[in-house]
């Protein structure tokens, strides 16, 4: 690495890998402390220590003279506050602090924010349909049938509008879990006692 002289002089990118390397242990050891215990921890071990080099990177282009304590101490924070605060990831859009749900970006997609009138017309009987069942109570009942785990998941996705992914988070499980629920156990016992909604 080359000398300091205090003013501001940028470390090369060979310079920086070196250095990021040489942080490679501690960044796997925090890691893991922080990801003991929880079972997501292998779907999301890579993106954590992926975190961690961003923010070794960020901190030595700002602050090429930056001591290796004060590096390890952001990288340190960093995996923190994205695995005790749920701050959020790099790259993830927020508003007001809270992650947005790609599904839900203006000017994304228009399928549920901007629906066609022809689909909006032809689908007056389906919704009349739908507003009965809700009013007779066969929604309520059909969702009650449900265990407490499937109910959060109900809850999670339609009201929420949360993805798989977060779904997981929350219940602490794997994305294809969330997944292989939905498919084989709830979506079938939902189709069986509201079929003649559809």
């Amino acid at each position: 690495m080359a000398i300091q002289d205090g003013f501001g002089d940028h470390l090369s990118s060979e310079e920086m890998a070196e250095f990021i390397e040489a942080n490679e242990p501690l960044l796997r050891l925090k890691a893991g402390e922080r990801l003991r215990g929880n079972p997501a921890s292998a779907d999301i071990w890579d993106d954590v220590l992926q975190e961690g080099r961003i923010v070794q990177f960020e901190v030595l282009s700002k602050n090429p003279d930056a001591p290796r304590a004060y590096v390890s101490a952001a990288m340190s924070n960093r995996v923190n506050s994205l695995l005790g605060r749920g701050q959020k990831w790099t790259g993830m859009d927020t508003v007001h602090g809270q992650p947005v749900d790609p599904m839900r970006r203006p000017g994304e997609r228009d399928s549920i924010d901007a629906p066609d009138w022809e689909d909006v017309a032809s689908a007056d009987d389906v919704i009349g349909e739908v507003l009965m069942a809700y009013h007779h109570g066969e929604i309520h009942q059909a969702i009650a049938a449900l265990t407490f785990t499937q109910r959060v998941h109900v809850f999670a996705r339609f009201f929420y509008g949360m993805t798989n992914a977060e779904i997981a988070a929350i219940q602490q499980c794997s994305k294809q879990t969330v997944e292989r629920q939905w498919r084989t156990e709830i979506r079938p016992q939902l189709v069986e006692e509201l079929a003649h909604l559809a």
